[in-house]
């Protein structure tokens, strides 16, 4: 892990009453899926299967793909290093800012890596093995459309395109390029389940690749790395999809309120989006003490964007949570701009 991660609640004895760093869904597990994990806590008692293929053979056919076609792992994480490592000292190009364990998976299996901004990426000329692209994008929210992505696949054929779908759910239109993987082998597409059902603890995630690529990520992959709970969880979860998955419609319109009044906060611009989570670029680079403020006197916590390559100490990312908890964020951040600016 190079530059560690924005939901850095551990951190702090500080009772956190609103916490806007994690882009997990804010208003927590299904209650229904939360009772089934407590009737199965016995399983643990047991060894899972060690490729958790039961659950590999759910995801296949809700997605309607055929067999060998998924990797279920331990979190997306997982998934990003093993993809690096079956790519071990090939070359990478990974669209910045993005997610850090894109660069740190491939920093661990020496790839040699490429960086461009990601507002400059065309498709063209490429001359790397293997590009990441998160989509919705992780810190900024941009998007890069269906047809964008099935045109950079059909034109460098020879380039392995790793899409980072964690976010799709959390999006106001759809930009899943799920329906492209029959058609393009060099795609390989990674999902997550603990961001839209709120079991980050679990760790869980998976890939969808042709059978090719399946094969040698299999070649590589630790038996048992997904535990007996969370390959339970995913099982539940498939089987009961349409019953606990969350309309988000009514969490769009409280996140772009939310958008609008920080806006109208002197000294923060934010940059808006279609998704649930949003960048604020602060007047002045002080995200630091604009953080440590808002713990340890409103007890409140966000994302420090500075880490994230190409960004600095002017920002700071959200994901809007309740309309309550929202009020507190813009009362806090008033109180801030009087002082300061």
């Amino acid at each position: 892990m190079i530059h560690g991660h924005g939901d850095d609640l551990y951190k702090y004895k500080t009772e956190i009453k609103a916490n806007f760093s994690s882009n997990v869904y804010a208003k927590g597990i299904s209650e229904t899926l939360k009772k089934y994990l407590e009737s199965s806590i016995s399983k643990v008692q047991n060894y899972p299967n060690p490729e958790g293929n039961d659950l590999q053979r759910k995801i296949e056919q809700f997605y309607s793909l055929s067999e060998n076609n998924a990797v279920v792992t331990n979190g997306a994480t997982e998934a990003f290093y093993l993809i690096a490592h079956i790519f071990q000292r090939k070359k990478a190009l990974i669209l910045t800012p993005t997610f850090a364990e894109y660069e740190s998976s491939c920093s661990i299996f020496d790839l040699e890596m490429h960086f461009q901004d990601r507002k400059q990426f065309t498709g063209e000329n490429i001359q790397e093995d293997l590009v990441f692209i998160c989509n919705p994008n992780n810190p900024t929210g941009e998007i890069f459309s269906i047809s964008f992505i099935e045109k950079i696949l059909k034109e460098n054929p020879k380039t392995y395109f790793v899409l980072d779908e964690a976010y799709t759910d959390f999006c106001e239109e759809e930009v899943s390029v799920l329906k492209l993987l029959s058609t393009y082998s060099n795609l390989i597409l990674v999902k997550s389940l603990t961001k839209v059902f709120a079991i980050p603890g679990l760790r869980l995630g998976f890939i969808l690749c042709s059978e090719r690529i399946q094969k040698r990520i299999l070649g590589k992959k630790m038996p048992w790395s997904v535990n007996a709970l969370a390959l339970d969880a995913g099982k539940y979860i498939f089987d009961h999809f349409g019953e606990i998955k969350k309309d988000f419609q009514v969490d769009f319109e409280a996140k772009k309120s939310l958008e609008r009044e920080i806006q109208k906060i002197k000294g923060f611009e934010v940059l808006p989006t279609k998704t649930n989570y949003f960048l604020v670029k602060m007047k002045e680079p002080k995200v630091f003490q604009l953080k440590e403020e808002l713990v340890n006197q409103h007890q409140i916590l966000i994302r420090n964007a500075s880490n994230f390559r190409g960004l600095d100490a002017h920002y700071f990312r959200i994901a809007s949570q309740s309309e309550a908890q929202n009020q507190l964020l813009i009362q806090a951040l008033k109180e801030w701009s009087f002082k300061n600016f």
